[in-house]
């Protein structure tokens, strides 16, 4: 297919803009710099891709790809692969694991990898080699009873509910703090939303390190973004469902706001599902 020139402005009709490769750019206007892509169904192909739709680099692994690829400050890759020991929890599990936490540099060496066959979403990766990330535990009976929400009797095939914890390990792998939903979280102030699923409760899709050393994290299938105080493990800060819905990526600018991606669906008293940036 013929591709529009670089001075081409973007076309703004969907319809129009079907097809393949670069269909417009005002350079004017887009953000210099590359686009890093690491789509679900690909066998671990990961692109980095230039304003002007050529394929700047790639890395060819051995894992396909988690929920998390991002260019760290030193150049290499930080990949989530997934691992291929997990274990088959409940459908959607199959989308959104992961497990081979990688560092990988433009050649394609792995310079750092760490392993959690529960793992998924989000890994932080750290400077001194060290990753804050997310991971799965089963609650017990009595602990997934006192979960209210999501849809009645969709609890995992094991008849199992799964809580999110968030683990910080240092680069040889040893843990260097840990926390649980359950034990920190008032699960009435944190139901499911009605039209989830039982069996992850409160799906973490985020976590960040903030500045002053305490822990920022996304619960999607609640929607709510907290801050966590690594001393206490107490949530000393919520955002709760009639801000976000469904969100990811909640980060810390420079001057301390909080920048979250806000999708949308089952937003607090709207029928219209729209998505937005905001800034907090």
């Amino acid at each position: 297919q013929s591709q529009p020139t670089q001075n081409t402005p973007m076309e703004q009709s969907t319809l129009h803009r079907r097809g393949l490769g670069l269909r417009g750019v005002d350079h004017s206007l887009a953000s210099p710099g590359y686009t890093l892509f690491a789509h679900l169904t690909s066998p671990g192909t990961v692109r980095l891709i230039a304003n002007d739709g050529t394929e700047a680099h790639r890395w060819d692994l051995p894992y396909r790809p988690g929920r998390h690829a991002r260019i760290l400050p030193n150049g290499n890759l930080a990949y989530n692969g997934v691992h291929p020991e997990s274990p088959r929890l409940f459908p959607l599990w199959q989308k959104y694991r992961g497990g081979v936490m990688q560092q990988i540099d433009p050649t394609g060496n792995v310079v750092h990898e760490h392993c959690d066959p529960l793992a998924h979403h989000d890994q932080h990766h750290m400077d001194n080699d060290e990753i804050l990330y997310t991971t799965l535990e089963p609650l017990t009976e009595e602990q997934a009873r006192s979960i209210p929400g999501g849809i009645p009797e969709t609890e995992a095939p094991d008849g199992k509910v799964y809580e999110d914890c968030i683990k910080h390990v240092d680069a040889s792998g040893n843990l260097l703090w840990s926390w649980k939903v359950i034990e920190n979280l008032d699960p009435t102030l944190f139901p499911l939303q009605p039209h989830y699923t039982r069996d992850h409760w409160p799906l973490i899709n985020s976590v960040y390190p903030l500045q002053d050393g305490n822990i920022l994290a996304s619960l999607r299938s609640v929607s709510a973004v907290i801050i966590i105080s690594r001393d206490t493990g107490k949530v000393i800060w919520h955002l709760d469902s009639t801000v976000v819905a469904q969100q990811h990526n909640a980060s810390e600018l420079d001057n301390g706001d909080i920048l979250i991606f806000d999708n949308g669906t089952f937003r607090y008293r709207e029928s219209a599902t729209y998505s937005r940036v905001i800034q907090v």
